[in-house]
């Protein structure tokens, strides 16, 4: 497989279900993460693409249950959003 669009490609012909992404963290310790096939995309394959995520430590295995953010996209804490929708429906209704 030479492209993104190969993996695709191959994702779609095998019916896979979850895909197992490997790599290392800054500290150069090998890592990795499962998402589920309707989060894989072609963008996920680009050189230097980061993602934020949310798991746990499983045997020294980090497994993702949710990507909160890809590279292209702003990340913000659950907490800071829900305070600010707070904020701005307090402000909606006058309070």
């Amino acid at each position: 497989m030479k492209t993104a669009k190969d993996v695709l490609k191959l994702i779609k012909d095998q019916d896979v279900k979850y895909v197992d992404l490997r790599f290392t963290d800054p500290r150069g310790k090998w890592q990795h993460v499962t998402f589920d096939v309707g989060m894989v995309d072609e963008d996920m394959f680009a050189e230097g693409t980061a993602v934020v995520a949310s798991g746990r430590l499983q045997d020294d295995v980090f497994v993702g249950d949710e990507v909160l953010a890809k590279h292209d996209e702003t990340y913000m804490p659950r907490e800071v959003k829900a305070a600010l929708d707070k904020g701005s429906a307090a402000a909606a209704y006058g309070r």
